[in-house]
């Protein structure tokens, strides 16, 4: 894990002023990044700030995952992620869109077998299904 201070570039012509205002904002980047990491290992922002150029002289301070942990970077390491999601893209013959639905969503009757129409599940908000559906086979639930 790598923390390092934010820094300013300042491109062509800057003046005494343009200086400034690019040193007070990113002091207060700096309180608003840096405090959270300083009151997480329980020290001072100053300490904080003293103990990154401590590791580097230019104030990146790396560290592996368990070492972070100790010094209360972070809370958790995680050792490995297991994959739960479709391994294998069946093929058509062997796995359907409605066996999809019923299987993913647990939506048992996503066929209404009067009709023939597919249910669809309901989307979150912000969601949308784009569709082709000239024979209106396809119907939200």
């Amino acid at each position: 894990i790598l923390h390092h201070q934010p820094w300013v570039f300042n491109f062509g012509v800057t003046n005494v002023r343009a200086q400034k205002e690019a040193y007070e904002d990113l002091k207060k980047w700096w309180q608003r990044l840096g405090l959270p990491i300083a009151k997480k290992m329980g020290i001072s922002l100053a300490t904080l700030d003293k103990r990154f150029f401590e590791k580097s002289m230019r104030g990146d301070w790396e560290e592996f995952a368990t070492e972070a942990q100790k010094i209360k970077w972070v809370d958790h390491v995680i050792a490995g992620i297991e994959a739960t999601c479709i391994k294998k893209r069946p093929t058509a013959g062997s796995y359907s869109w409605i066996q999809y639905i019923e299987e993913y969503y647990g939506m048992k009757d996503a066929v209404d077998t009067r009709t023939g129409k597919v249910y669809l599940p309901r989307l979150s908000a912000k969601d949308f299904y784009y569709l082709y559906d000239p024979e209106s086979r396809y119907q939200v639930k």
